[in-house]
């Protein structure tokens, strides 16, 4: 395995863990721009009961497969878009 192989290989990795951040950061614009809402300085919510949610509940995908697609304050269920 030459340098470079392992350089790319890093960079497949590194892109595809960075890849669902990257994506659930489209969202927000997504769903907030068209709407006026700001993107950076407001925390998000859940589009049922408007509770904040936690940093345990932002961590793309893993969050959403743990809480089963859910809200974990009202129970509404939460498209596979968030």
């Amino acid at each position: 395995m030459t340098i470079l192989t392992a350089l790319l290989s890093a960079n497949a990795w590194f892109t595809l863990l960075l890849a669902p951040f990257i994506g659930s950061f489209l969202g927000v614009l997504i769903t907030r721009l068209p709407v006026g809402e700001p993107v950076a300085l407001s925390r998000s919510r859940c589009p049922s009961c408007r509770r904040t949610l936690a940093v345990r509940d932002l961590i793309p995908l893993l969050s959403w497969v743990l809480a089963r697609g859910r809200c974990r304050s009202c129970g509404a269920a939460l498209g596979w878009f968030y």
